[in-house]
């Protein structure tokens, strides 16, 4: 049930007229999102994909000896990684050219630094973007984020981007296919409980904290459009973007795409991929029927995190036909999953915009 915008009370109760075992009573509340795509203008600077040939990347290390940040410069033109060097990050939030005091000096102190935290790329079999949307494994089993840009997902740089990384206590940044999420820890929930924060159409390549500040890399080699986020060296071949972790929400408005069927051989009783739904608003599940005869579709939402699935609608659709189910503004749920009633060949796109 959806409750009324304007309902004016403090606390709300259930009662019911009958026993119950093992019940469930879930409450969902989120603010209305006024945000829009469009990432902030404090975001002026970062390289986008229309950049992504010539920008300058970095990979970045707190080191403990000094307490600044140590930076990788990775300066990219023409789609190739030509040159690396090494920066630091001051505590007046200047980089400087400083000594190299570890063995092998510039090249053995940039190794040093990548060793420690250099992007890998994951495992196919844990990540992946397939033909329907971004798969991930998890508990043994497949779960589904949508695509939130289409050029992101499909971009390939001269350098691995960051996937994930521990940004505040026991949260991580999680960073795919164009969509920043927070991610807990294992022990707050781990992937189920995994929430969008943006989508945007810039080349990140990778992200840390360092004393309070959220720091990001992909910048444009041209300064002529950055903002006073952006600090560059005096040589100007090292860039990174500077402020606070809570900026991340004002990249812009969560949104995206992705498949749990397409052109699927679908089996009767059988359950899709779980879709995650929640932080997105404006959802639509768009069915398609490649068949002869009716089918009808029950679209069943987890509402806790906790695989507690419900009916939430039945579709009919029509044989070789279409039909698109827009959900409740309020709609809320943390996962969505499709169960078909016979055996048929569908598609299944959700669609948040």
């Amino acid at each position: 049930m959806h409750f009324d915008r304007n309902v004016d009370a403090e606390w709300i109760r259930v009662r019911c007229n009958a026993s119950l075992k093992n019940a469930t009573c879930f409450f969902q509340y989120r603010n209305n999102d006024t945000r829009t795509d469009a990432p902030s203008p404090i975001f002026n600077g970062l390289a986008t994909v229309e950049d992504a040939a010539n920008f300058l990347s970095a990979r970045a290390w707190v080191r403990a000896d000094n307490d600044r940040l140590a930076v990788v410069s990775q300066i990219i033109k023409n789609d190739k990684l030509q040159e690396e060097r090494y920066y630091e990050l001051s505590e007046n939030a200047e980089l400087e050219r400083v000594p190299c005091v570890y063995e092998g000096g510039e090249a053995g102190t940039i190794s040093r630094v990548k060793a420690k935290v250099d992007a890998q790329p994951l495992d196919s079999a844990i990540a992946t973007i397939d033909d329907l949307s971004v798969c991930l494994t998890y508990g043994e089993r497949k779960w589904r984020l949508p695509i939130g840009s289409d050029a992101t997902a499909k971009l390939e740089t001269a350098v691995t981007r960051r996937i994930d990384r521990e940004v505040a206590t026991e949260r991580d940044l999680f960073h795919y296919a164009g969509i920043f999420y927070e991610l807990p820890a294992e022990n707050a929930g781990g992937l189920p409980m995994i929430r969008p924060i943006a989508t945007h159409n810039f080349v990140i390549t990778d992200y840390a904290s360092y004393r309070g500040l959220l720091v990001l890399s992909g910048v444009a080699s041209d300064s002529a459009r950055d903002s006073d986020h952006i600090v560059r060296s005096e040589d100007g071949q090292c860039a990174l973007w500077l402020g606070a972790i809570d900026d991340l929400w004002s990249l812009g408005k969560p949104v995206g795409h992705g498949y749990v069927w397409r052109e699927t051989k679908v089996a009767k009783g059988e359950p899709s991929d779980p879709f995650l739904a929640t932080g997105f608003d404006r959802k639509s599940l768009v069915l398609t029927n490649h068949c002869d005869e009716d089918v009808e579709v029950t679209l069943q939402a987890d509402a806790t995190g906790y695989e507690h699935w419900r009916a939430y609608k039945v579709v009919k659709v029509k044989a070789n036909s279409q039909e698109t189910l827009v959900l409740h503004d309020d709609f809320g749920a943390f996962w969505l999953r499709c169960v078909c009633d016979k055996d048929a060949t569908l598609s299944a796109e959700f669609i948040y915009n």
